[in-house]
């Protein structure tokens, strides 16, 4: 059987494949995350219609007894803004839906990776309209500190 990391790797060039998880001084480290995996850095894929999209998507390939996780994450160095963080993750929700395949299941995260966010701004994150859709579902944006591992919110 071929795992979710190998069907994905199909469906993409792998010039968009990344090693590290880091823009602007803000990183989140892959230590402990579920491998294999693929990290894809979307500033390296085409644009398209939505100029709004997130840093990465991290896609975990458990075996048969282990989860599989699709992670859009977005790093901020400065001030997040709600809006903002939100808009780039659900795009980043959208790019995933198209490329893991349908039949694929899969747990979906959105992370924001920021040293500085208001807590005004961290509210608006944690309200009901404020989540993020995949599929037939939706979450809450988690959020962690840049330079923090992304196996910290992988429950």
């Amino acid at each position: 059987m071929t795992n979710l990391c190998d069907r994905v790797k199909c469906r993409i060039c792998a010039d968009y494949l990344s090693k590290k998880c880091s823009k602007n001084s803000c990183s989140v480290k892959l230590k402990d995350a579920p491998d294999p995996h693929l990290l894809i850095d979307v500033d390296k894929m085409p644009k398209g219609g939505n100029t709004k999209r997130c840093d990465y998507i991290f896609i975990g390939c458990g075996d048969k007894n282990d989860k599989n996780w699709v992670v859009a994450i977005e790093l901020k160095k400065g001030q997040a803004q709600a809006s903002q963080v939100l808009a780039q993750l659900r795009a980043g929700a959208e790019l995933a839906d198209r490329i893991i395949p349908e039949d694929a299941s899969v747990q979906f995260l959105p992370v924001v990776a920021s040293n500085n966010i208001h807590s005004t701004q961290m509210g608006i994150l944690k309200k009901k309209a404020s989540r993020v859709k995949f599929r037939q579902g939706s979450v809450f944006v988690e959020r962690i500190r840049c330079r923090c591992t992304l196996a910290s919110v992988l429950k």
